[in-house]
């Protein structure tokens, strides 16, 4: 019996018409087993930001604009469709019209013209996309003026490991200052991974 075929030998007892039916089987199993060992790349309708059915496909970029940043938030998405993201949110200023608690808790700081509110949005962006979020989606939070280089495939095998990918360490970003007085000086804070979002 030739050997490519020896692990198949029991087709021949199983009538020509069933062959394809067992083929389209074994590609179902053979695919579930794939979607399973990967993050979800499915699309869902979700209500955000004051808005229903507002659909959102996996990986999903989410970047951020005001007034200045339009076409770097559209380089951005184009980058990061050509690289393995399958869906790309461009977000501004708008997110918060309906959500009139937050704005008046937090005026004093969305006044502010520096980083468009000192960059409340960013955390205020990240939890309610994660909150919408399901099981194994990925969602990636970009500055608007970064460019994708390489697939996103790349860190697949990173995010198996970990729930939330970082890059650079909390030294590198915060003032010794701040490790100081918040009483964190410590290399369990200062050799941490930064939680920065972007």
């Amino acid at each position: 019996m030739n050997r490519s075929f020896k692990n198949f030998y029991w087709l021949k007892s199983i009538k020509h018409s069933y062959i394809p039916l067992i083929i389209v089987i074994i590609v179902i199993i053979r695919w579930t087993i794939v979607i399973q060992n990967f993050p979800s790349s499915s699309c869902q309708q979700i209500n955000i930001y004051g808005q229903t059915n507002q659909k959102r496909c996996y990986p999903l970029l989410v970047n951020f604009g005001h007034e200045c940043c339009a076409k770097a938030q559209s380089d951005n998405c184009e980058t990061g469709l050509a690289f393995g993201i399958k869906h790309c949110v461009k977000l501004n200023m708008d997110i918060f019209d309906s959500d009139k608690n937050f704005i008046r808790r937090n005026r004093d700081i969305l006044d502010r013209s520096r980083g468009a509110g000192y960059w409340i949005w960013k955390p205020y962006i990240i939890w309610h996309e994660l909150y919408v979020a399901r099981e194994g989606d990925i969602i990636v939070y970009s500055d608007a003026a970064v460019n994708f280089t390489a697939h996103i495939n790349n860190l697949l095998p990173l995010m198996k490991k970990q729930d939330i990918l970082i890059f650079h360490q909390e030294s590198a970003y915060t003032k010794r200052d701040t490790f100081i007085l918040l009483n964190a000086d410590d290399p369990t804070y200062v050799d941490s991974m930064a939680s920065v979002a972007s």
